[in-house]
C-alpha cells in the first residue's frame, strides 16, 4: 500500500489502526526485557503481571501502540474502525488493570522499569488523553501511574550526569523531548524546569555533532538529530540557528538534499529492522528542525526535502508483515504525520473591529471538531490577564506581542495550534513573534477591513472616544497600523460567512501541518 508522504487520511489511518488492534493484546511472543524477579511470585504470565500493557512483544510498545490508536480514535471518530479501537482501549484501560500496573511499578527492584523510553511514551498517552472529551474516565483510571513515572523521571534527571547518545530505547535525547511536551500541555512546571535545565547542561555546548558515525547498525532514532530536535523546543529562533550551525555544521543552504535514507536488510529481524524506523525518526525530527528555524534561513528547504526522501523511503515499509516491526512501526508512522513538528501559530491582525476574534474563534471551533488540539489566544482576554500590566505604548505594545508569541509557541512545540487575534499593529513585532514561533511554523492572517466598517462596529465607541481625544494611542487613529508586506494570507472580515473565510485558512494548516 502507498501512503501520502505528507498526510494521514483515512485510509492510511485504518491501516495503522489495524496494525495496533492486531497486538495490542497479543500477548506472545513477548520480551519480558525490563522484568526484574525478586521472588519465585514474580513467574507470571504477562497478562498477570502488567495486565493493561502487555501486548504488542513489550510494555513500550504496547504503551505508544494504545497511543496510536487513541491518536487515530480522536481523529477519526467516525470511522468503521473507530468503535473498535475505543472498545479495545477500554479494555485495557480500566481501573483494575491500571491499578495493578501501577503496583507493579512501584515494586520492589523497578526503579529502572521502562525509562526512560517506556516512561516517556506513558506520558505521551496521558496528554493524548487529556486533550480527548470521549476519554475523561480513561485518564482518570491512568493518573496514579503517570504520578509514578513522574516521580521516578525526576529522579532520574537528578542524578543522571551525562546524556545517553545511542540510538535506541536509552537514549536522553528523544525521551527527554516527550518528557518537555507532556509538562507544558500538562503545566507541570517542577517537571517541565527539571527538563530544560538538564536539556540545556547535556546539549548546549556541544559543537560538531559526530553525524558520519551514524548510523549504528540497530539504531532507531539518531543521536544528532534527536539531540537537535529537543535543542529547537528550548532555543528561540535566532539562537537556534546559530546553535545548529556550530552542532551540524553540514547541512545544505542550497535546497540539496543531505543525508540519505537507510535500508534494513532484514526488516524481520527484530533489532536489524530498526533501520525502518530510523527513516521515519529522522523524517519527523527534520522536519520539526526545519519548522523551528526562523524566516529566510537556507536550511529549511534542504531539511525538509531530506526528511521527504526519508518519509518515502520507509512508509511503504510498515506493512506489519513481519510481526518485529508491525508491533511498533505504525506508531512511528503516525507519530511522523501528525506530531512531527506539527503545531502551528494562525496570527490573525489587522485593525481594532476589523473581525479577528470572530475568525479565530470560529476557525478554533472547526479544527476542534476535526480533533485538533486548539488554543485561542485572544486579545482583550490576554490583556486581562496576561498583560495586565501593560499599557499601550509602543514599547508595550511590543512586549505584549512577545508574550503572547512565547505562549503561542509552547502549543506549538507540544504539536497543537495556537490561535492568535490581536491588533499587533506594528511589523518589527509580528516579525519577532514570527522568529520566537518559527518561520515554517507561523501564519499570518491579515483580515483587510476598511476603517469605517470596523468604526461601525464598534460598540465600545473607541474610535468616536480616540478622534475627541478622549483616549490616546489608540490603533488606526492617533497610532498607526502597518499592514503586513508579506502576510500568508489575506482575507477580507465583511461580506462573507466566517465558514467561507476560514476555508483557505484551513487549507494552509493542512498543507504545513496534515492531520
Amino acid at each position: 500500500m502507498t501512503y501520502p508522504k505528507n498526510r494521514l487520511d483515512a485510509a492510511a489511518a485504518e491501516r495503522f489502526a489495524d496494525l495496533a488492534l492486531a497486538c495490542i493484546h497479543r500477548e506472545y511472543p513477548n520480551k519480558l526485557g525490563q522484568h526484574v524477579l525478586t521472588s519465585d511470585g514474580d513467574v507470571r504470565p504477562p497478562r498477570e503481571l502488567t495486565p493493561a500493557f502487555y501486548g504488542c512483544f513489550d510494555w513500550h510498545s504496547a504503551v505508544h501502540g494504545h497511543w496510536m490508536l487513541a491518536r487515530l480514535a480522536r481523529k477519526f471518530p467516525e470511522a468503521a474502525w473507530a468503535r473498535r479501537a475505543r472498545t479495545a482501549l477500554g479494555k485495557s484501560l480500566t481501573a483494575e488493570n491500571l491499578g495493578r500496573e501501577a503496583a507493579y511499578m512501584a515494586g520492589r527492584g523497578r526503579t529502572s522499569f521502562e525509562r526512560p523510553y517506556g516512561l516517556a511514551w506513558l506520558l505521551q498517552l496521558a496528554a493524548e488523553l487529556g486533550e480527548w472529551r470521549d476519554a475523561e474516565a480513561w485518564s482518570a483510571a491512568l493518573a496514579p501511574l503517570v504520578e509514578i513515572a513522574v516521580a521516578r523521571l525526576e529522579e532520574w534527571l537528578r542524578k543522571l550526569a551525562y546524556p545517553v547518545r545511542s540510538g535506541e530505547h536509552s537514549q536522553s535525547a528523544f525521551s527527554l523531548g516527550l518528557m518537555l511536551d507532556y509538562a507544558r500541555v500538562s503545566g507541570r512546571v517542577e517537571f517541565r524546569s527539571a527538563i530544560e535545565s538538564k536539556v540545556l547542561e547535556f546539549y548546549f555546548r556541544d559543537r560538531d555533532g559526530p553525524l558520519d558515525y551514524e548510523p549504528s547498525g540497530e539504531d532507531f532514532m539518531s543521536p544528532c538529530l534527536a539531540e537537535a530536535d529537543v535543542m529547537r523546543r528550548l532555543l528561540r529562533g535566532g539562537e537556534f540557528a546559530e546553535w545548529l550551525q556550530s552542532f551540524l555544521p553540514s547541512i545544505p543552504g542550497d535546497g540539496s538534499a543531505w543525508i540519505q535514507p537507510v535500508a534494513a536488510a532484514d526488516p524481520s529481524d527484530p533489532k536489524l529492522g530498526h533501520l525502518d524506523g530510523l527513516n521515519l525518526s529522522r523524517a519527523w525530527m527534520l522536519r520539526a528542525i526545519a519548522a523551528a528555524l526562523p524566516c529566510g534561513d537556507g536550511r529549511v528547504r534542504s531539511l525538509r526535502r531530506t526528511a521527504d526522501e526519508h518519509a518515502r523511503a520507509s512508509l511503504e515499509a510498515v506493512t506489519g508483515e513481519h510481526y518485529e516491526g508491525g508491533h511498533w512501526l505504525g506508531t512511528f508512522a503516525v507519530y511522523m504525520l501528525t506530531a512531527s513538528g506539527g503545531g502551528m501559530c494562525v496570527w490573525f491582525t489587522g485593525l481594532p473591529c476589523a473581525g479577528k476574534t470572530t475568525l479565530a474563534r470560529r476557525l478554533g471551533e472547526h479544527l476542534e471538531a476535526l480533533g485538533r488540539r486548539v488554543l485561542v489566544l485572544d486579545g482583550d482576554e490576554i490583556r486581562k490577564h496576561l498583560s495586565a500590566d501593560l499599557g499601550f505604548s509602543g514599547n508595550d505594545r511590543h512586549t505584549n506581542v512577545l508574550r503572547v508569541a512565547e505562549k503561542a509557541r509552547e502549543i506549538v512545540e507540544a504539536g497543537g495550534i495556537a490561535i492568535c487575534a490581536l491588533v499587533s499593529p506594528y511589523v518589527r513585532s509580528r516579525d519577532a513573534a514570527r522568529d520566537l514561533v518559527g518561520d515554517g511554523r507561523f501564519i499570518e492572517v491579515y483580515v483587510n477591513t476598511p476603517a469605517e466598517i470596523c468604526e461601525g462596529r464598534d460598540v465600545k465607541g473607541m474610535y468616536r472616544l480616540a478622534r475627541d481625544g478622549k483616549i490616546s494611542h489608540f490603533t488606526g487613529v492617533d497610532d498607526p497600523y502597518e499592514a503586513p508586506p508579506r502576510p500568508e494570507l489575506v482575507v477580507e472580515g465583511f461580506g462573507k460567512e466566517p465558514a467561507e473565510v476560514i476555508a483557505p485558512i484551513v487549507d494552509e494548516i493542512e498543507r504545513r501541518a496534515p492531520s
